[in-house]
Order: structure tokens, then C-alpha cells, then sequence
């Protein structure tokens, strides 16, 4: 699932005013965590996360693993907060979800 540039622009704006759904520090991930991860984008579809205490490369590799883990889209990761996006299962089949 490839966003576009005009979907990643929404997201990334509709992102801006979220608050973060959850918090993931240094090695915290978990089995339990991916299941509230995915409850969360089942229900929500767009999904704002914040690590507490990770540096900036071990950020954005744990952002894709946790994006990979979940089949979600990375968005964007900018400083400690990253932004997850799946259509949530409900949505129209053919429509852009977004």
C-alpha cells in the first residue's frame, strides 16, 4: 500500500493537531504493544506514536520495524513522534480511505 504525495500531505496535517495514542520507549516492544497498536489503527486508521527515550537512527529503524510489524504505512518521524497510517477495515473497498 503506497500512499501518495497528496495522501501523505493529508495525513501528515490531520497528524499535526492529534494527540499521541501511545508511547513506546527503549525496548518496549512488544507482542501486547503491537496489539494495541493494531487495535488502535483498526479503529482509528491514522495513529500517532511517541518514543521517550530512543536517539535519532535507532528512531527511525524502530519506526519501520514497528510499521512493517503492524502492515502499516510509515508516514513520517520527525524528532520522537511518528505517524502510523492503515485503511481501517470498515472502509469502502476502492476508496482512498484517507
Amino acid at each position: 500500500m503506497a500512499l501518495s504525495g497528496k495522501e501523505k500531505r493529508e495525513l501528515k496535517q490531520r497528524g499535526q493537531t492529534m494527540p499521541d495514542d501511545c508511547r513506546l520507549g527503549k525496548g518496549l516492544f512488544s507482542d501486547e504493544f503491537a496489539g494495541h497498536l493494531n487495535r488502535l489503527l483498526d479503529k482509528q486508521g491514522l495513529v500517532k506514536m511517541r518514543f521517550t527515550d530512543l536517539e535519532g537512527k535507532d528512531r527511525k529503524a524502530l519506526a519501520k520495524a514497528v510499521s512493517e510489524a503492524v502492515e502499516a504505512e510509515l508516514v513520517q518521524v520527525v524528532g520522537r513522534t511518528v505517524l502510523l497510517y492503515r485503511p481501517r477495515p470498515e472502509a469502502e473497498p476502492g476508496g482512498s480511505g484517507v
